[in-house]
């Protein structure tokens, strides 16, 4: 599978011997920014994780507090609504 420059163009953060960790710039700020509603949330962060082997990406949100990965999709569309449900989860809270 070819590269895609545009998933990988906020930066290489680690590598491993399977996957490659690229920062998700725009989807952490659709986190960790206030909605109209003043809801954020600070403590997940987006990445795009490349399969060296296959050269497949996925998406991935991590829980830094609970240094876990709480959500994963090939769809930058299903990270967002992921992330608006949580969201508005807290609002309800």
């Amino acid at each position: 599978m070819e590269r895609n420059k545009y998933l990988e163009i906020d930066g290489l953060l680690h590598t491993t011997s399977t996957h490659e960790w690229f920062y998700d710039k725009v989807g952490t700020m659709h986190a960790q920014n206030q909605d109209r509603n003043a809801i954020s949330l600070p403590h997940l962060v987006c990445y795009v994780i490349r399969d060296i082997k296959t050269g497949e990406y996925d998406r991935i949100i991590v829980d830094k507090e609970k240094q876990q990965i709480v959500y994963e999709t090939k769809s930058s569309e299903d990270l967002r609504f992921y992330i608006d449900k949580q969201k508005i989860a807290k609002h309800f809270k």
